[in-house]
């Protein structure tokens, strides 16, 4: 009798479940991810000066990088690239970064300076084998590389815009060094904004940098061991669509070792059609003065060539025609290379 009371008080009233614990957080993944490119490169000099001299037809390997990237936990992550054609410089990426700052990454370690876009773009990513002269030049320090500190943030906005900012403040010093040889660290970056509407995309941004560079002596010359401080303005537009992808960039600067101020200034815009085949024609027009105040020294180049993707395996092949039209002319070269992406 006393059982039948009871299930039937548990009919009526049934015990209220107890509350399902929550799910584990998802494990972090700590297997290190591994990737890279190796780029042979094939250049052939053409007789531009009209000295009856063409620079020697070469082959190597231009890169072989190996990247690892991974975390060690939530939001907290590291990055190492190597370059094995280059053992001089073996390291080129090496820093730690993380996530956990909403909207933003920071990196802490060997890492490139920001600084418009050509320069921050990888090379596997572009459409000319050589970077533009003012790209090697005002757009960067002794080299794309620095060691310091980088913040850099990203905000997705309404109706298809977007803003940006990435700073990094370094040694100065260049990459693998041991200790900076300058007075001061150096200040290198970036702020922009974007829209994207269907399959196109405009980024427009503005560059700028202040710091210094050690020149050391050269004992052929004369030249004595100096420190040049340095500013830097750049202005950058890019546009990618379905048809084509174009750049535009402009960079002018300051500089002065204790002699008096030079400026530089210079430019350069790419077009590169875009076709059903994953293959296109590549145009690019560019200019630097290293000195506006002395005259004839104005670098003067036109790029053309072409592009195929071979899909579907990842891997590009890139042909150059660099006609130099200098004041000071040159010698042009005829570049190539194959690139294959793991």
């Amino acid at each position: 009798m006393h059982a039948l009371l009871l299930a039937l008080a548990l009919a009526a009233d049934p015990p209220t479940p107890l509350p399902m614990p929550p799910p584990p957080p998802p494990a972090v993944d700590l297997v290190p991810r591994l990737s890279g490119y190796i780029q042979a490169q094939l250049s052939a000099g053409l007789d531009g000066d009209g000295d009856g001299v063409a620079p020697t037809t070469s082959l190597f390997i231009r890169r072989a990088y190996l990247r690892v990237k991974g975390n060690v936990l939530e939001g907290v992550g590291y990055t190492l690239l190597l370059d094995a054609s280059t053992p001089a410089s073996l390291v080129r990426d090496a820093f730690a970064s993380t996530t956990l700052v909403p909207h933003h990454e920071i990196r802490l370690g060997q890492q490139k300076t920001q600084f418009g876009y050509e320069n921050v773009e990888s090379d596997s990513a572009l459409y000319v084998i050589d970077r533009a002269f003012v790209s090697n030049t005002l757009g960067r320090g002794q080299d794309l590389r620095d060691i310091g500190i980088g913040v850099l943030g990203k905000w997705d906005l309404r109706a298809g815009f977007g803003v940006e900012y990435a700073l990094t403040a370094v040694d100065g010093a260049g990459p693998n060094v041991l200790a900076d040889d300058t007075p001061r660290k150096n200040l290198w970056g970036r702020a922009g904004a974007s829209y994207q509407r269907g399959d196109w995309t405009v980024h427009l941004g503005v560059s700028g940098a202040h710091g210094d560079r050690f020149f050391k002596a050269d004992a052929t010359s004369g030249t004595p061991a100096s420190i040049s401080r340095f500013n830097r303005f750049g202005l950058d537009l890019r546009a990618d669509g379905p048809w084509f992808f174009a750049v535009a960039e402009g960079v002018t600067g300051t500089d002065d070792a204790g002699a008096g101020t030079s400026r530089a200034a210079g430019y350069y815009a790419l077009v590169a059609g875009k076709t059903p085949w994953n293959l296109g024609p590549i145009a690019r027009v560019e200019a630097f003065d290293p000195d506006v105040l002395a005259p004839g020294d104005l670098l003067r180049r036109y790029t053309l060539g072409a592009y195929a993707d071979l899909k579907p395996v990842a891997a590009r092949l890139l042909i150059n025609l660099e006609l130099d039209r200098s004041e000071d002319r040159r010698d042009h070269a005829l570049v190539s290379w194959v690139q294959v992406v793991f």
